[in-house]
């Protein structure tokens, strides 16, 4: 993964995802004061896991925080492995989907969170 996805690539359709070997990513909007960071992705975890279920623009831009090791999977490829190997696809996206849930349940604390405030 370069160490940025410029604001270009905001409207990027997603052909692919990132899964963080080492290092770690900020993840940013944009705002009317600039880059907002709205979450960070830790070694161990997919970044831009939706591209490979919708393919639809990407909905941030990743910067990463420092030295960075992904491994990428293209759509095309995550394909041919689900087509190859439907065990291996399966447990991908189970994992993605968990990841997701996982982030979803976060971002609904903190908004109830900043809403109390």
């Amino acid at each position: 993964m370069p160490p940025a996805m410029s604001s270009a690539a905001w409207a990027m359709r997603g052909t692919a995802c990132w899964i963080i070997l080492s290092g770690s990513i900020s993840v940013r909007i944009p705002s009317t004061s600039g880059a907002l960071r709205v979450a960070g992705i830790a070694a161990g975890a997919p970044a831009g896991e939706l591209a490979l279920l919708e393919g639809n623009p990407r909905s941030a831009d990743l910067l990463a925080d420092g030295p960075l090791q992904t491994l990428y999977l293209s759509k095309s490829a995550f394909e041919t492995l689900s087509h190859e190997a439907p065990d291996i696809g399966q447990a991908i996206i189970t994992w993605i989907a968990i990841i997701t849930a996982q982030r979803l349940r976060s971002s609904s604390e903190a908004l109830r969170f900043a809403a109390s405030e």
